[in-house]
């Protein structure tokens, strides 16, 4: 996981800082990423904040999931990391958590493009590299990754060893991801499907077809979810719930929940077949 959770906007400067550092070998990736951009990296100066510890990776660290996080550097172009604390200080002091953490104009986002910038050529590399990212030697989240790693392993030996099941049928999912993309279609493409249009009022008939035509029992509740049910063998069990929104902002685009919803009615209609 990259987390990228900065709680001030900052102008250019000549680092990004790592959060909680000494925890994973990506740590040696996001410098290379730097260099290439003309950048370093430096380490928190106030790891006792337990930033590491509060932000929205943590979640899956404690999983086993490497996780690295990191956030524009203060040592700024213009004034050096005098400047860049002062800006800190002066957002904690008067902004952070508080009614007046509000757009500012005067932005540049400078520091933002350098940290975007940092993380996707550290993505990057980690996509197209031939291992899979570790934590480091005594950290306590890596015996929970190496557990599992062995009931993953042990899972494919047994997918291996006998039927792998039914698959998803790409070709059925695309052409209802396109179907119902004509819904609210913008000229330029993306959807304008805003809740309780005409557009949306369409795409959700067009569902409820699709939820029928996979054998479900179809109902709306009070909030206006459409919910199809798939009556299980044990009736005692608790149900497996799935899905997502085919609602969209205006000039939305056709995959943010579309896909969620479509591939739920996949598993459905694999269900029934």
């Amino acid at each position: 996981v990259i987390n990228l959770d900065p709680h001030v906007v900052l102008p250019a400067a000549r680092d990004v800082e790592l959060i909680g550092g000494g925890r994973t070998d990506l740590e040696a990736r996001p410098a290379e990423a730097a260099a290439t951009l003309g950048l370093r990296v430096t380490p928190e100066p106030n790891p006792e904040a337990g930033w590491y510890f509060r932000s929205d990776h943590f979640p899956f660290a404690r999983k086993g999931v490497p996780a690295i996080a990191f956030r524009a550097g203060r040592d700024l172009m213009d004034g050096g990391t005098a400047a860049g604390n002062a800006l800190v200080e002066r957002y904690n002091a008067h902004d952070y958590h508080q009614t007046t953490d509000a757009f500012d104009p005067a932005w540049t986002f400078a520091g933002t493009v350098q940290e975007a910038a940092v993380a996707y050529e550290l993505g990057r590399a980690v996509a197209n590299g031939a291992s899979w990212p570790g934590w480091n030697p005594g950290v306590e989240y890596g015996t929970v990754r190496a557990a599992s790693a062995t009931a993953a392993a042990s899972t494919a030996t047994s997918a291996q060893a006998g039927d792998t099941g039914p698959r998803a049928k790409a070709q059925r999912l695309e052409q209802r991801i396109h179907a119902l993309g004509r819904f609210g279609a913008n000229p330029a493409g993306g959807v304008s499907r805003v809740a309780f249009s005409d557009a949306d009022i369409a795409g959700r008939e067009y569902i409820t077809s699709l939820m029928r035509g996979a054998g479900l029992e179809v109902r709306v509740d009070a909030a206006g979810n459409i919910i199809g049910r798939r009556a299980g063998t044990d009736p005692a069990l608790p149900a497996i719930m799935t899905g997502s929104h085919i609602d969209s902002v205006p000039q939305g685009g056709n995959y943010d929940g579309d896909v969620g919803v479509l591939g739920a009615m996949e598993v459905a209609e694999l269900l029934r077949e």
